[in-house]
């Protein structure tokens, strides 16, 4: 099943792909931390939690635990704030765990951050291993 990027469906993917990426985590790094904030603006009236157009998710793991929510936050380790159409043949690219397609969604993200389409601020700390995967994995569920 494909879920439309940003819906109400495919948000509860998004957190039940994370839940299942940190319990993986936290057998090796029980104790990590790690906060996490995208805010998609422009995005289709029909889609827009917040005003302006906008919609948010953030994810706060600790261990094994995985709090969801559905609002904008500045106090996280990676904030990202992206124009929804710009980012949306992101949102479906699947790397397949290939070099050369991770470094083409790296070039693709380089455009977009230089084109102001987006922005990430702060950074994700070392080794979230199990948690890179969650990018594919809902690219792959996402229509």
């Amino acid at each position: 099943m494909k879920y439309r990027f940003g819906s109400n469906d495919w948000f509860a993917a998004l957190h039940a792909i994370l839940c299942e990426r940190a319990r993986r985590l936290a057998e090796e790094r029980p104790d990590l931390s790690y906060a996490i904030c995208e805010v998609l603006t422009g995005v289709p009236e029909d889609l827009a939690t917040l005003s302006g157009r906008r919609t948010a998710w953030c994810a706060t793991i600790r261990g094994a635990e995985v709090i969801f929510e559905r609002e904008e936050r500045d106090d996280v380790d990676v904030k990202n704030i992206a124009d929804y159409e710009s980012v949306l043949p992101l949102s479906r690219f699947d790397t397949m765990d290939q070099p050369d397609r991770i470094a083409m969604l790296q070039r693709i993200s380089r455009a977009l951050i230089d084109t102001g389409k987006l922005k990430i601020i702060g950074s994700p700390p070392r080794g979230l291993g199990p948690l890179h995967s969650a990018h594919d994995a809902i690219a792959r569920l996402t229509a």
